[in-house]
């Protein structure tokens, strides 16, 4: 990854959390007689979150999760749980009616990366049991299912406030400070300068507001979001896309001795005593050599929804509106958006439609009147923002990997590099153009284990978009979006 692909965090969050390691010490009441706290419902704090999430509600640690995935797919995490409340734990004056809020913590092995440690603002709360059936028995082992999103305190406030003569990132980064969210970049750069106005709207309004309107140029389009460090996050996605010859390293969790030809050892950096720091390259593979590592890709599939955008949004878009910066007689403005073309992407494996009609097919969209009162892209920007986001949904490679993943982060640019096995790639080779260069050349695999490259799938993607799930009887999972706009054969690692 080249550096200026890295995202960087240039402003620390101030967010203050709520006290995770405490154990509740209510006993059985009146109000709440099903509820009896052990002698110790927390687990040590050095192996909390390790096995399974640690996870507190007003004081009561939830113990019998079922499942819980945390969502990094939208412009604030989301999180939903299902778990038997076995001790009537959350029943009565315990329930979260007055302070709703749920605190997280999940951690991997090793102190080289941050855990994840998160408080949600819980809104929405359901429950399996039946309030005249189990009216005896209400509140005790009730199996309840509850949705929330990352808790933000001062994200909902409706304000009215002006950033005056600047940019859309340095807009967005005064606007993370004043909402004690740290910011996160990678190298990127606007040009639209203008004076920003929230008109008594909420910040989550705003946010999404000046993101849509950030300008550089027509090849450039943006993506922002609030990850799940409480940084609010704006990227450059035309410059993720880009593939670059540079390989990225990051702490290791479990390392084969085995592997040498992808890891290097760092002597005495990273640590305080001198010990072994181990580093390994960014990346996400199927290589069945990395299958007791976190970035081997256990599962993955192909998702799309070409036909749906192509519909909605067109291959090209124009849009109208009438400019009262023109002269008289050229104030009515009409041009086209189509879909950024990256740098080093092979056009004839980009989504352009074969089909002459969808590909002419036009979407015509009137934005409104620009009284020159904002930059002077500001139509365009909005277009170009949307119109490329929607080209990035067209086709997505969905990658699952085992445990938590903390490596690769949303945002980011990742190498991907996606092998066959010799029976099947030659079996689907017969089948496709993209075959590799052995199999045009007429050279077949002997070995019926040996790996090839799949050059349709290895490729720079954006990572668009993470779950991470725990399921009681599968432990932790990793879940990917990884999406690119040219579909490029690439062999990212020699």
């Amino acid at each position: 990854m080249a550096f200026k692909q890295q995202l960087k965090v240039t402003q620390q969050p101030k967010i203050a959390q709520r006290e995770l390691f405490t154990a509740d010490t209510s006993s059985s009441s009146g109000q709440n007689p099903f509820y009896k706290s052990g002698s110790n419902t927390m687990g040590s704090e050095s192996s909390a979150g390790s096995t399974s999430p640690y996870v507190m509600i007003n004081g009561a640690q939830v113990t019998s999760i079922d499942s819980l995935i945390v969502y990094e797919t939208g412009i604030l995490p989301k999180i939903k749980i299902i778990f038997k409340d076995e001790l009537g734990a959350l029943s009565g004056p315990n329930y979260p009616r007055n302070n709703p809020i749920l605190s997280l913590y999940m951690k991997v092995s090793g102190n080289s990366l941050k855990p994840i440690r998160m408080d949600f603002l819980i809104t929405s709360i359901k429950s399996d049991q039946d309030p005249f059936a189990d009216a005896e028995t209400a509140g005790n082992s009730a199996e309840l299912i509850m949705s929330g999103e990352m808790y933000v305190p001062k994200i909902y406030n409706n304000l009215s406030k002006a950033y005056r003569s600047m940019g859309s990132k340095e807009a967005l980064r005064k606007l993370a400070a004043d909402l004690d969210l740290g910011f996160s970049e990678n190298d990127s750069s606007t040009n639209d300068t203008m004076t920003w106005i929230n008109p008594n709207r909420n910040s989550l309004y705003f946010i999404d507001h000046i993101a849509r309107h950030s300008y550089l140029d027509e090849d450039t389009f943006f993506d922002c979001f609030i990850d799940k460090y409480f940084n609010l996050t704006f990227v450059n996605v035309s410059l993720q896309l880009q593939n670059s010859r540079e390989l990225d390293l990051t702490p290791e969790q479990r390392v084969d001795p085995s592997e040498l030809e992808l890891t290097r050892s760092i002597q005495g950096k990273g640590t305080d005593k001198g010990t072994e720091n181990i580093l390994s390259v960014l990346q996400l593979t199927n290589d069945f050599r990395f299958k007791t590592r976190p970035e081997y890709i256990r599962a993955h599939s192909l998702l799309g929804d070409v036909g749906s955008v192509l519909k909605n949004k067109g291959y090209r878009r124009q849009i109208y509106y009438y400019d009262h910066m023109l002269n008289d007689g050229e104030k009515f403005t009409k041009f086209y958006i189509k879909p950024v073309e990256i740098q080093g992407a092979n056009e004839r494996l980009s989504l352009v439609p074969a089909d002459d009609i969808l590909k002419d097919n036009m979407v015509k969209k009137w934005v409104n009147i620009d009284y020159g009162n904002t930059h002077r892209e500001w139509n365009a920007a909005s277009f170009i923002n949307d119109h490329n986001k929607s080209e990035l949904k067209k086709v997505k490679l969905k990658a699952e990997t085992a445990g938590i993943n903390l490596q690769v982060v949303r945002g980011s640019s990742i190498k991907v590099n996606m092998f066959n096995t010799a029976d099947s790639a030659v079996m689907r080779n017969s089948q496709i153009s993209d075959k590799p260069k052995k199999f045009e050349n007429g050279v077949e695999f002997k070995n019926e284990g040996e790996q090839i490259a799949d050059v349709l799938l290895t490729g720079t993607y954006y990572v668009s978009g993470i779950r991470y799930v725990y399921d009681s009887d599968t432990g932790f999972s990793t879940e990917f979006d990884l999406c690119r706009m040219n579909w490029i054969g690439e062999n990212i690692i020699d």
